[in-house]
């Protein structure tokens, strides 16, 4: 029962201490305890979102190889398809592309190899090796920024948890005064 009252005096003297600091100190102070309140919920929030982006970042190369067509782009001209035997005028080299529009398919194939498309019925070819590059980029950053919030967690969760010298010093000053004044 003594330790709860003395408890209780220790707590009402700190609030008594912290009533009178001037008004500017305890707007910093509250300041100080806003701003660090919110670094740690964006840290916990970069940590949960990092979790989040890798898995899909792992998935979505794989998810659109099923839908990736080695092609040769063309824009499609039966005057040159008659004298040449190719459907049109070719674009570029053969490529890997994520191909959304089946339609844009041709019969036949290049020398490469590679089926024929139709450059004009095209809708924002992708080649793979973008993805896959662009996905690899992301898996480094988040992995990179996660490990990053999570230290800076980890170290603010560290300090807030470690008391501080002056308040070290308080408590035991305190218990001074206690031990001298119950004698």
């Amino acid at each position: 029962m003594a330790k709860m009252a003395t408890a209780a005096r220790a707590s009402a003297q700190r609030n008594t201490e912290k009533a009178h600091r001037p008004w500017t100190v305890r707007a910093v102070h509250g300041f100080a305890a806003l701003v660090y309140g919110l670094v740690l919920r964006v840290c916990l929030f970069t940590m949960v979102a990092c979790v989040v982006i890798l898995p899909l970042t792992i998935a979505l190369p794989q998810h659109l190889e099923q839908q990736a067509v080695f092609v040769q782009r063309v824009v499609v001209d039966a005057e040159l398809g008659a004298l040449t035997g190719e459907p049109g005028v070719p674009i570029g080299g053969p490529a890997t592309i994520v191909l959304s529009n089946r339609d844009a398919l041709l019969d036949g194939v290049s020398p490469d190899g590679a089926r024929w498309v139709d450059h004009n019925k095209l809708s924002y070819p992708v080649q793979l090796k973008t993805v896959v590059a662009v996905c690899r980029e992301i898996q480094i950053v988040a992995t990179s920024v996660g490990v990053a919030a999570l230290l800076v967690f980890l170290i603010l969760r560290g300090h807030l948890d470690r008391p501080r010298r002056a308040d070290v010093v308080r408590a035991e000053a305190m218990r001074r005064r206690h031990a001298g004044s119950s004698r």
